[in-house]
């Protein structure tokens, strides 16, 4: 496999890990002692910099309580936006994504006007 591919599955996966810890509000420390890694490596698969390592699969899992199936449902054309997100955007997105439609209507509605974007009808 090209080494490119490679990059966007690391990526992909380590975008996964990330969105699974953010949702469970867990931070990268705590993961990272469940794994048994230093915190700075639980980053390193996060961005896609480091491969994840076989062995570590079930491990990452179990901490994060998903299978590997959850793990791996991804799609590697999409796996790097244009533009990362932070971790703080992340955390936004999920809270704003859980909240009831009336709801998320006002906070977009607020949203749109501080930033003069104007109406978004997509989350609809």
């Amino acid at each position: 496999m090209p080494r490119d591919k490679d990059l966007r599955m690391d990526r992909a996966i380590g975008a996964r890990i990330r969105q699974f810890r953010n949702e469970r509000g867990m931070s990268q420390e705590k993961l990272a002692g469940e794994i048994g890694v230093a915190f700075q490596q639980i980053q390193k698969y996060e961005k896609g910099v480091n491969t994840v390592p076989s062995h570590r699969i079930s491990a990452f899992c179990k901490a994060l309580g998903v299978t590997p199936d959850e793990l791996y449902q991804i799609n590697t054309s999409q796996a790097q936006p244009s533009t990362p997100l932070s971790n703080y955007a992340v955390r936004m997105a999920i809270k704003l994504d859980q909240l009831e439609a009336p709801q998320r209507r006002i906070v977009a509605t607020l949203v749109n006007s501080f930033l003069d974007l104007g109406a978004d009808d997509d989350d609809e």
